[in-house]
């Protein structure tokens, strides 16, 4: 049978979280922790680790994701000057080692959102703005309402969708085109947010609140509509149990059918992860 083992850590770190994995499992991309602060590492199908490094001005890494092809590692380059964390995002591959992504014109940080399968598109937020960099081309802003503020935190696997939030409201923009497509606002929900897309761009996850800690789980399906995540699991055969409360959708398979995530147990005050897949 399988067995759970624990990987031995780069040289000179005394701690770290894999934060990232290729479509095979045999690359991951970490974050770990030693003197001088966290930087991010890939870890090699061999066992061996690469250290994607740190953008000059910066003191340390974090948020390390790995393009499913495992060659490819993203992540931050953050600082606190005055005690306000900036950050600058930045792409790292064994041929061209780290290569930091210039800030949209008027941005002095940045965040990561996602990145497509060969690692060649990346999106996230410069400044207030959402942002995509295409190998080549060099990072342009999404469209968006003038002045409007927004972040762009997931891409499909070829990189033609991206899903993110504008104001209070979750959006889909497709790679070419002008304008975005505005999800549905659950009734009862004051904002909302996407986080994950489907390779054909017709269902996306993501979160809506209503401020404070009331917050939710939905799920937009192109020519259905939303609904609340657990609404759409039970209209689908499958039962949360009570005593479960699902928490976060942290990713979903490219056919929009499988997803995963972390729940809390209310009888033990715990929380776990979990995996659904929902019935052909």
């Amino acid at each position: 049978g399988g067995r759970l083992r624990t990987a031995a850590l780069p040289s000179g770190r005394t701690g770290g979280v894999v934060s990232g994995l290729s479509g095979d499992g045999t690359v991951a991309a970490g974050i770990f922790q030693g003197s001088g602060g966290g930087r991010v590492y890939r870890r090699r199908a061999d066992g061996g680790y690469d250290d994607a490094g740190i953008t000059p001005l910066y003191d340390r890494a974090t948020n390390g994701k790995v393009s499913r092809d495992g060659r490819v590692v993203a992540g931050e380059s953050t600082r606190q000057p005055g005690g306000i964390e900036e950050a600058q995002v930045f792409r790292w591959t064994p041929e061209g080692g780290h290569q930091p992504l210039p800030f949209l014109p008027g941005a002095g940080t940045a965040r990561l959102g996602g990145l497509s399968a060969d690692g060649r598109v990346i999106v996230g937020s410069s400044g207030v703005r959402p942002f995509i960099w295409r190998d080549g081309q060099g990072t342009s802003a999404l469209p968006t309402p003038q002045f409007a503020e927004g972040a762009a935190t997931g891409l499909s696997r070829d990189g033609r969708w991206a899903v993110g939030v504008i104001g209070n409201t979750a959006v889909r923009w497709e790679a070419g085109q002008s304008t975005w497509t505005t999800l549905p606002t659950l009734a009862g929900w004051g904002s909302t947010g996407a986080e994950h897309v489907s390779d054909d761009g017709r269902t996306v996850v993501g979160w809506v609140s209503n401020g404070g800690f009331s917050r939710n789980l939905f799920i937009w399906r192109e020519g259905v509509g939303a609904q609340l995540f657990s609404d759409y699991l039970r209209g689908a055969g499958i039962e949360v149990p009570t005593n479960l409360a699902l928490g976060s959708i942290t990713g979903m398979s490219a056919d929009g059918r499988t997803f995963a995530g972390t729940c809390g147990n209310a009888a033990t005050n715990e929380v776990l992860g979990y995996v659904v897949t929902i019935p052909a």
